[in-house]
């Protein structure tokens, strides 16, 4: 697909838009709101693995915020997934022995 071969480019028209989701993501996730933060970080999460396949750094993060949500929710077992897929992804991004890995 052309939106992957142009990620780069993509992504930096969609920056913006991505970081006003994210914000209101967290915003909803501080107010208790989980069911509208998982959904808008499950939005992120989507539009990264779906345009943006190779932004490991940024597909483990927004996993770590599902994780998070997860969590808060009492969905451990979500949580648990989401958080190693997380572990997994960024392992790709910034190698075994960086300490943003965990």
């Amino acid at each position: 697909k052309t939106e992957k071969k142009s990620g780069g480019r993509d992504l930096m028209r969609n920056a913006a838009k991505l970081k006003t989701m994210q914000t209101t993501a967290t915003k909803y996730l501080k107010h208790g709101d989980y069911k509208s933060s998982l959904e808008l970080f499950d939005k992120v999460l989507g539009i990264y693995t779906d345009h943006y396949w190779n932004e490991y750094s940024r597909i483990g993060a927004a996993l770590h915020n599902l994780g998070i949500v997860h969590r808060l929710n009492g969905n451990l077992d979500d949580a648990l997934d989401a958080i190693q897929e997380a572990v997994r992804v960024r392992k790709l991004a910034l190698g075994e022995v960086n300490v943003k890995v965990g």
